[in-house]
């Protein structure tokens, strides 16, 4: 028997119930879902028993998919024995917590906590759900390119601006994809590795950002912005920082031109999130296109495309 839209009772702890779920109605891939058991339970053996339980479950309840859903979880933190380790380290210097999410200097407290982050781990410091491994951030930078080039937003003729670029993954990997490409970040130590990564791309160029501008890039002289797991950590800096960046970007992109957001916030739900990214747009000359509905097969990334709200003009 086949199964996976409905989802039994979970024996297992609260905090952990939510990524086991989606995972087994398919809503979340395993490594994603490894990330959310990771960040949620101090005890390794917890997280074990209750992969294994609901396993058990699932097998009884005759539900072949989400079993395989789960093994496919369990394999990946047994294959990745330090990745609890890490996810726990870079939580405790980048903090996700409400408290840290509000701080009065925002960005000098992420590009602190962003250098900090680089030197326990690169490929986490970017992106959890990586566990520390840069084959699965690989396969997430390889579908970030794949998405782009289906929406039409790279080319030969194109300059590309990769908000939030940290140690070069994306700007190298759109190296071959598009004219130009312009690297910002505003972690040093992220921003020396991605100059050191991306050195003999004739194409990138990478320079330390201020976090509160887009200086010193001219007005209408990008046609794509390209910002993945970068807005969060604006949106959390409050609404004068995101009101700066927004209309940075829309000074910045040709009439043309396109934003797209990867991660707009990691608070509330998908109608809030929509519903601020539709005003903050609508504040800097800009406007929501639609919200993409991608399905990703390394994370779980919610996309947004923007473009000027005047380019119906042209």
């Amino acid at each position: 028997m086949t199964r996976a839209p409905g989802v039994p009772p979970l024996d297992a702890p609260e905090r952990l119930r939510v990524p086991l779920a989606r995972c087994i109605r398919g809503e979340i891939p395993p490594n994603v879902c490894a990330m959310g058991l990771l960040t949620g339970e101090p005890d390794p053996r917890t997280i074990e028993g209750a992969l294994e339980r609901t396993m058990e479950l699932l097998d009884r309840e005759g539900d072949d998919i989400g079993v395989e859903r789960l093994r496919n979880v369990a394999k990946l933190i047994e294959r990745h024995p330090e990745a609890h380790r890490l996810v726990r380290e870079i939580l405790a210097v980048v903090p996700h917590d409400d408290a840290h999410m509000r701080e009065p200097d925002a960005v000098a407290f992420w590009s602190a906590a962003f250098d900090r982050a680089f030197a326990i781990n690169p490929e986490a410091s970017v992106a959890l759900y990586s566990l520390g491994d840069r084959e699965l951030l690989d396969v997430a930078t390889a579908e970030i390119v794949r998405l782009l080039r289906e929406t039409e937003l790279l080319g030969a003729e194109k300059h590309v601006l990769d908000l939030g670029c940290g140690f070069g993954r994306l700007s190298e990997a759109l190296a071959g994809e598009a004219g130009h490409i312009v690297g910002v970040d505003i972690s040093e130590r992220m921003v020396v590795a991605a100059r050191a990564r991306c050195a003999d791309l004739a194409n990138v160029h990478v320079i330390l950002g201020s976090g509160r501008d887009l200086q010193p890039l001219p007005d209408e002289s990008i046609d794509t912005a390209v910002a993945v797991d970068a807005f969060p950590y604006i949106v959390a800096g409050g609404p004068p920082l995101v009101k700066r960046m927004m209309a940075e970007l829309g000074r910045v992109l040709k009439r043309s031109g396109s934003l797209a957001i990867f991660n707009w916030s990691y608070e509330g739900d998908a109608a809030a999130r929509e519903a601020g990214i539709r005003a903050a747009a609508d504040g800097a000359g800009l406007v929501l296109r639609a919200p993409v509905h991608a399905r990703f097969l390394s994370w779980d990334a919610e996309l947004f495309l923007l473009g000027r709200n005047d380019a119906a003009d042209l």
